[in-house]
């Protein structure tokens, strides 16, 4: 009997973490759309700038690489086209391109929810205007 106490005591505490733990996550989500949100305001005020880098020397290498040689550029960036369920379109593959659709297939892949929050905050941004 007293088992049942003791576990029906922790299913109830673990409930309870439960919905804290998901009102945390909720909060932060909506905190991060909102830094999202600010950030694109931001950009499109000219308070911020649109371009991106970051520092790895093979990623660097493997995108020159892409550079000199146009056809395997092409073929890369039509597969992420498709890889996002985007219609292909051959005139669009350059280095910037393939470059964003590799950044949005990965996160894509490995944060759908993120991806979520992000193109709904970019929905909102553009209904704003």
């Amino acid at each position: 009997m007293s088992d049942d106490v003791d576990l029906e005591e922790l299913k109830q505490r673990t409930q309870v973490g439960n919905r804290n733990q998901e009102s945390a996550k909720q909060t932060e989500k909506k905190s991060f759309r909102e830094d999202i949100l600010e950030a694109l305001s931001a950009i499109e005020n000219g308070d911020r700038q649109k371009t991106v880098s970051f520092w790895d020397g093979d990623t660097a290498a493997l995108v020159s690489a892409l550079e000199n040689n146009p056809d395997v550029q092409q073929d890369v960036g039509t597969r992420l086209q498709e890889e996002l369920g985007r219609d292909v379109d051959e005139a669009a593959i350059d280095r910037s391109e393939v470059l964003r659709l590799a950044m949005r297939a990965g996160l894509q892949r490995a944060a759908p929810d993120i991806v979520e929050i992000w193109l709904d905050a970019k929905a909102d941004s553009v209904r704003r205007l």
